[in-house]
Parts: structure tokens; sequence; C-alpha cells
């Protein structure tokens, strides 16, 4: 009987251990986030790994940091910004050491998508890769992806307003995260640049590395977007249209690398109201007055740039040429480049040779322009004296 018993109670007690919860059966997978319903931001620093992990709304990320030797760079600025179509992580170093690295992904390109079927990653990682400054404008070779899709975004607010490059210089000053920004241009042609603030000394210097990369001049008037959340700016700036009122005859802009650190941009000008003038560092000339041109930007600490601008033109040659100032190496193995701008936009850029003889302090004759013509006599050759004596 107890046998009978036993075979009845333990299939039943089997049975009943099968329909209660286990701890040995596998959990329920748990409720996968969705996208946000709102737009979020969230900030933080990079470790000594250079790694910051930053929860944004639903999602959790771990940022990674490294330069261009695959070396972590701690005490990195990192932005997460979710939007409704797009994500942004944008890393930028407040030592102003390092040019900003951002990535613009939607949210399937980060597996974020319920629709594709696949478990909602724990940890989005994100990597990103930052390389040394050099001169304070950097021009990406190609336009990072969604950069333009980003502005269309419909959450975060936009603002937009006619400006001149005074008030573009306050307002990169005012939306920069880590003391950069982007800037990206469609007015003319597709171009991006990041300006690292900490390397502009003032308007003088950021006038100048605006036209050299974006040949946009003082008196142009140009109409810029950026986008914030919950006031929280995101460091993108689009200029999608610019109106040109150009008030200078000729503009020059002289940049180099890190050696020799100091050269120096030189302007002989034509008979002026009965004087020839000698504009460098010494002597910067004046715009409303003979001369009628200017060195606005002396750089002495490599890169550049050095920046003359003509205002007034008069009948006679004027000649333009750089001197090797002070510092190591030679101006041949400078990598100097000279930009000549006019004012309908056309733009001659000159290289310095290498491949020529050179000794310290030598100085390179880069060209003549007749100041009643406009017309541009290239010259590129080395000496050890100056064009005019």
């Amino acid at each position: 009987m107890k046998i009978l018993i036993s075979s009845i109670l333990i299939p039943a007690l089997l049975l009943l251990s099968a329909c209660q919860p286990s701890s040995f059966s596998p959990e329920q997978p748990p409720e996968q986030p969705s996208h946000p319903d709102e737009a979020v931001y969230v900030s933080g620093y990079t470790d000594d790994t250079g790694t910051v992990t930053l929860d944004a709304g639903p999602y959790r990320f771990e940022v990674k940091i490294k330069d261009s030797s695959q070396n972590p760079v701690p005490d990195m600025l990192v932005n997460v910004y979710l939007l409704k179509n797009y994500v942004l992580v944008y890393a930028a170093d407040p030592d102003g050491n390092y040019y900003p690295s951002f990535t613009i992904k939607t949210y399937d390109e980060l597996g974020l998508s319920p629709t594709q079927g696949k478990p909602i990653p724990a940890i989005i990682p994100i990597a990103l890769t930052v390389i040394g400054v050099t001169l304070a404008v950097y021009e990406f070779a190609t336009d990072p992806p969604h950069i333009d899709e980003l502005k269309m975004d419909p959450w975060g607010v936009s603002t937009c307003a006619w400006m001149d490059l005074n008030d573009l210089f306050a307002l990169a000053g005012s939306i920069a995260t880590g003391g950069s920004c982007i800037i990206k241009l469609t007015a003319t042609t597709s171009k991006t640049v990041s300006l690292v603030l900490k390397g502009i000394e003032g308007f003088s210097t950021f006038a100048s590395l605006i036209g050299l990369s974006l040949n946009i001049f003082d008196e142009d008037r140009i109409h810029v977007c950026y986008k914030h959340i919950y006031g929280n700016p995101i460091p993108i700036i689009y200029i999608d249209q610019i109106i040109a009122n150009r008030n200078f005859w000729a503009q020059f802009t002289l940049t180099w690398g890190e050696n020799p650190r100091d050269l120096d941009a030189h302007l002989w000008t034509p008979e002026i109201e009965g004087q020839t003038y000698h504009i460098y560092w010494y002597y910067k000339g004046a715009k409303d007055t003979p001369p009628y041109a200017d060195l606005d930007v002396d750089d002495t600490t490599s890169w550049g740039p050095e920046h003359i601008t003509i205002y007034r033109n008069f009948p006679g040659t004027y000649v333009f040429a750089v001197h090797h100032y002070a510092g190591d190496g030679l101006i041949t193995t400078s990598g100097a480049v000279v930009r000549i701008f006019k004012p309908d936009g056309d733009v001659k850029i000159l290289r310095v040779p290498s491949n020529e003889y050179a000794e310290s302090g030598w100085w390179w004759w880069v060209c003549e322009i007749n100041g009643s013509t406009g017309q541009i006599n290239i010259i590129n050759q080395v000496s050890p004296n100056p064009p005019v004596h």
C-alpha cells in the first residue's frame, strides 16, 4: 500500500513542480528599451583608460578615446545627444591639444532598432580617435556621414540668424564644447572644418583662418543655424547662405609646419601718394590711410597663419615674400603655403620649393602683382636676399 501511494504521489508532485516557476529554468528576457520619446543630452569625462560610460535615456554608451598612436586619452569631454533619428557622440579636449572627434549614427547603425529583431545591447560601444592640433582649423577631407541630415532632425530647437564674422566668432565661443566646435558650409560648396578656439588668439586670427578654410571674409554676411537641446547647444554651426561684400583688393595668407617656428610675411608696395612701403611685423601698415594695406596676424610659434590684406590698389608692382626669421630647419623644408585671395573668390595656392638649396634665414620670393591689372606674376624662388633692397 505504501508503495502504491508513493507511485501516485511522485508523478503528481513532478507535475505540480513543472507548473511552478523554477530557479533553474531560464529567466524571461528583459524588456527591450525603445527609442527615447524626447531628446536626451548627457556629458562626462574620460578616465585614465580613455573611457567614459554615459547613461543616455534608455541606453548606456561606453565611449573610448584614443590618439593616432592608439594610446588612451584621459580627461576628454564627451557629449552624447539622442535626437529622433540620429545619435551624436562628440569628444573634445578642454586643453586644446587635440582636434574634436565625433560620430553621427542612425539607431539602426548602432543596433538600437527593435525592428531588426535583435536584442538591444546592454552597452553601446563607441570608439573615437583624436589627432593632435597643428593649425587651429582642421579641414575634413570628406564630409562626416549624416552631418547634413542632423541639421534637419525634428528634435531639438533650431536657431538661425544672419551675421558677420564678428558675430560668428562670438557664436563659436558660446556654443563650443571643450573649447571646440564644427562649422559645416553648404552655401558655396560642401565643406566641414573644426575650430580649436584655444589656438585662436583673437578675431583677426579667427577671420584669417575662416578666410583660409571657407573663403568667408570680414564684411560678408552669412546665414547660420545651430541646434540645442534643453539649452545645451550642439557644437555644429551650419552656414547655408553667403552674401559676399568684399572690401579688399587682395589677401595673402601664409601657413607652414612646425619648423622653423617663425616665418614672416613681407609685402612691398609701389609708390602710394609719393612714398613706397614695406609691410611686415615691424611696420604693420594701415587699412584706411597709406599704404591702405596691413598685417593683422603675426604668428611666431609654428603653423601660422600670417595675414596681409591690400584694401586699395595703386599702379606699379606689389611684391610678396616670406622670410625665415627664427627656429630650426630651413624655409625649403617648412611646408610653407601662401594662398592669394581675390574679391571675386579666385584663390591661387603657392607652395615653397622643396628641391632647392637654402640656408638658415633665407627668403622665399613668392610673387609680384600688377597694381593696375591684378595680374599675378609667380616667382617661387628661394634666395639669401630679399626681393626688394
